[in-house]
């Protein structure tokens, strides 16, 4: 990558003048020794043939050509010895430019403006008490309906407050679900206590219960207020992404709220999908 330190400048001025020098002289001398040879050739051609008409238009063909010819090395010198240097030094800004462009682009973008948030109150959601997850049957409550519509996330929310609890992936239940149906190579010593859940009957409560410590629905959602840009959601989303670890199950949506407590009622949903998005069309 080309360094623009004032040091680094002043030798390949130095270079680029050696070259030049040296490329002038290269052709100087190419020039004179085609000249003379070509002259004395023709010199003999025409004493012997007593004519000088075509030995002047012959003359004329030849230097018209060596200047051709040596005109175009010089060209292709200097222009493959440049072009490298000048390429990489615009590949440079031209990255720099395209990295702030984007950011700001995406700081101009209000989470308000048309088509960028999905409206919950249209979109397809669970709305259900913390309460009664252990009565919500994964299968009827997400697979069914997003099998439907052909979504692989749907949101929940508290049925009594319209609060964010989390969004639920078609992935993640899979995975659970795969869990369930791979039976052990071995049966365990003494039947295991309490409720065994199944593919069929396995609910929202069972899965929650079966994520890692410290991790729930909600702690996979980021939050920002409504007067936020898209790349507040950016870096929502990055910090709760950071925040959970790789134990996490990764955050992939954002909700928006008044301001932006996670406690508020969501007037707004905005997912990865939608940011990659907004974020290609402004790069």
């Amino acid at each position: 990558m080309s360094d623009t330190s004032g040091d680094y400048l002043i030798k390949l001025a130095e270079e680029r003048g050696k070259l030049s020098r040296l490329v002038m002289g290269g052709a100087a001398w190419m020039m004179g020794g085609a000249l003379v040879v070509s002259s004395i050739g023709l010199a003999v051609w025409a004493f012997g043939n007593h004519e000088l008409t075509p030995l002047v238009n012959i003359f004329d063909k030849l230097v018209t050509g060596i200047l051709a010819l040596v005109g175009a090395w010089v060209g292709a010198v200097i222009a493959f010895y440049f072009a490298r240097d000048n390429f990489e030094s615009a590949s440079t800004q031209a990255q720099k430019s395209f990295g702030m462009s984007q950011n700001e682009q995406l700081a101009a973008i209000k989470v308000t403006d048309m088509g960028v948030m999905i409206d919950v109150s249209t979109a397809l959601k669970l709305e259900v008490d913390p309460s009664d997850f252990d009565a919500t049957v994964l299968q009827t409550a997400f697979i069914a309906p997003m099998a439907a519509k052909g979504y692989k996330r749907m949101p929940i929310f508290n049925k009594s407050g319209g609060v964010g609890l989390g969004v639920l992936h078609l992935s993640t239940i899979n995975e659970y679900l795969v869990k369930l149906a791979v039976k052990p190579a071995a049966a365990p010593p003494s039947p295991p206590s309490g409720r065994v859940p199944t593919v069929e009957d396995a609910t929202l409560g069972d899965l929650v219960k079966s994520l890692p410590t410290d991790i729930t629905l909600q702690s996979a959602v980021a939050f920002v207020p409504r007067t936020a840009t898209l790349l507040d959601v950016q870096i929502a989303m990055k910090s709760q992404n950071d925040s959970q670890g790789k134990s996490g199950m990764g955050c992939e949506d954002v909700f928006v709220t008044s301001n932006g407590d996670s406690k508020e009622k969501v007037i707004g949903w905005i997912t990865n999908v939608k940011l990659r998005e907004k974020a290609a069309f402004a790069g």
